[in-house]
């Protein structure tokens, strides 16, 4: 497996964990520390989810997080006792963003449906500091989610609610009725990950 981390902000680290092709397979005494997360699990219908609940669950341990992860009703993750958190899984890999702020996190692998799609999460004022098409609808898509899963309300449009703007050479989002999110982006083995922070 492959794993890595990096800083964001001072209060703010990113964690990846890939199975790099490898099987998640024999790792249930090494995760499940408790019912509630054997329960989530044994729900999940597909392999992949599975695959992805495991390795969520492995990530949160390496980087020392030993509470167990809640949910608010609208399905945002938090610790009891702990920063503000952030996941999302695509393909082999998860990411986890842990910050003192408000934040969202949302990693992509790479798929020529996003520009098929824009017309569903874009609108015609978004802007980012990318020329190439490939990083501009990669990042969009990220950003976007990244930002809803900051916001954390159910209901809010990603074309109509969220809107992406450049300032300075930085990239930011604005949701009604949160306000102005930082967007950070990194692109790595075919994944574009974006970090929305709320400033």
């Amino acid at each position: 497996m492959k794993s890595f981390s990096f800083d964001i902000e001072e209060n703010t680290k990113v964690h990846i964990l890939c199975t790099a092709g490898q099987r998640v397979i024999n790792f249930g005494d090494q995760v499940f520390d408790n019912p509630g997360e054997l329960e989530r699990f044994l729900a999940l219908q597909s392999f992949e989810h599975r695959m992805q609940f495991i390795l969520k669950l492995l990530l949160l341990k390496k980087i020392g997080i030993k509470n167990e992860l809640r949910y608010h009703p609208d399905g945002k993750p938090y610790l009891a006792d702990g920063p503000h958190i952030s996941i999302s899984h695509s393909g082999d890999c998860v990411a986890v963003v842990l910050s003192d702020n408000v934040i969202g996190i949302d990693m992509q692998k790479k798929d020529e449906r996003v520009k098929t799609l824009r017309s569903k999460y874009l609108n015609d004022k978004d802007v980012l500091p990318f020329e190439d098409d490939d990083l501009f609808y990669h990042y969009a898509w990220a950003a976007k989610e990244a930002v809803y899963k900051a916001c954390g309300k159910k209901g809010i449009s990603l074309k109509n609610d969220i809107f992406l703007y450049e300032r300075n050479g930085n990239a930011y989002a604005w949701c009604d009725p949160e306000g102005i999110f930082r967007l950070y982006f990194r692109e790595s083995d075919g994944y574009y990950l974006a970090v929305a922070y709320k400033e």
